[in-house]
């Protein structure tokens, strides 16, 4: 099992705190990229909410592979499941749900008329 961070202090807290469990690796680096060395991946869960699909984590899931965040923010968000199936990724709400968005999932701004 892989658990990803990129805050250097939430990192300590992670590698201290997942230490004794074997077979869980704890890396550093920017959440919305995922972890590629390992991939691809059974199942990927966000522990926090995303404001948009978060394409580069459903590339890495394996043919049948799932993913599950919480997606939107505030209280119109819902938690979803992402289903791999071949190259392509769909995705269905399970429940309302709540969550803070993690860093490096906010939706960039764009114009609109």
């Amino acid at each position: 099992m892989i658990a990803l961070e990129q805050d250097e202090s939430l990192l300590r807290v992670a590698r201290n705190g997942l230490a004794p469990l074997p077979n869980v690796s704890v890396v550093s680096g920017p959440l919305d990229q995922g972890w590629p060395p390992a991939a691809p991946y059974d199942v990927i869960l966000l522990e926090g909410a995303t404001e948009t699909v978060p394409d580069a984590l459903c590339r890495q899931l394996k043919h049948g592979g799932r993913l599950v965040c919480v997606l939107g923010a505030g209280p119109g968000a819902r938690a979803m499941l992402y289903l791999c199936s071949g190259h392509d990724v769909g995705g269905r709400p399970i429940f309302d749900a709540t969550a803070a968005v993690l860093p490096g999932f906010v939706k960039r701004p764009a114009f609109a008329f």
